[in-house]
């Protein structure tokens, strides 16, 4: 197992997402300020069941993608924070507050309009599967939390997002310089749905294409029979971490392990 620990100051951990009800670009919406940490969104969350999202289908794998990766490239059991530039005494702000104790990094956010927070790790693969172990302590039905991956960097709050919510829903969605989109949504009897209930999240990305599981799962989007997507905007190689986005103002997760494996 490889251990990085990044400066902690330079670990950005907010951003402003201003995502419409609909999985298109609106023409309108430029990025957000790289200075703000603390801007809420102005607009409702991104529903996967709106005119015009994709339909999905899902088939379960008949055993765990990553039982035949073997060892992870990195693995942390968040026995601290150090990783994810989290100190001892945490992280807080108007929105959220992040702090790592008994082996889990938990992430509350008090907001209700959508305010998205990330913590992201030091590593930086080119093409990996990643995989964290959540477990959502109290959660809204819009309430979102999942993983981050293809971040360029700490304080823009560019990368992509695959996020679930607690009533059995997904999206994945990118933020870049050409501002913000919806790449997919859907639903999937997968999902844990509710209240303390743990969901295991896992992205592959090898070059521009992407696959997506849950709880050991693929995830296959409308006819794609391999259950992969391809998009070029957001680059290897990049950061990866976690985020949450609250609309019930009353969000609280806590990742209990995350780890990646190389591909080549």
């Amino acid at each position: 197992m490889v251990t990085v620990t990044p400066n902690i100051d330079r670990l950005s951990t907010a951003v402003s997402s201003t995502l419409t009800a609909v999985p298109v670009l609106p023409t309108s919406i430029s990025a957000p300020q790289n200075t703000s940490t603390n801007t809420p969104a102005p607009t409702n969350s991104p529903s996967p069941t709106a005119a015009g999202t994709p339909t999905s289908t899902f088939t379960a794998t008949p055993e765990s993608y990553k039982k035949s990766l073997g060892t992870p490239t990195w693995q942390n059991h968040l026995d601290d924070g150090k990783t994810f530039g989290i100190g001892p005494a945490g992280y807080q702000d108007d929105n959220t507050k992040i702090y790592v104790a008994n082996g889990a990094m938990t992430l509350t956010s008090n907001s209700s309009v959508g305010f998205r927070s990330w913590r992201l790790a030091a590593p930086a693969p080119q093409n990996f599967y990643l995989e964290g172990v959540f477990k959502s302590l109290s959660c809204g039905s819009t309430d979102q939390y999942g993983l981050v991956y293809r971040a360029p960097d700490y304080s823009s709050g560019f990368g992509y997002y695959f996020g679930i919510t607690c009533t059995g829903n997904y999206t994945l969605y990118k933020w870049s310089a050409s501002g913000p989109a919806v790449v997919l949504a859907g639903s999937s009897p997968f999902i844990n749905q509710g209240s303390n209930q743990v969901n295991t999240i896992g992205v592959k990305a090898v070059g521009n294409d992407f696959t997506f599981f849950m709880n050991d799962k693929v995830i296959h989007m409308n006819d794609q029979v391999t259950g992969t997507i391809t998009d070029n905007n957001l680059p290897a190689p990049g950061h990866f971490g976690v985020f949450v986005g609250a609309y019930s103002g009353n969000l609280s997760v806590s990742l209990d392990d995350i780890a990646y494996w190389e591909l080549h």
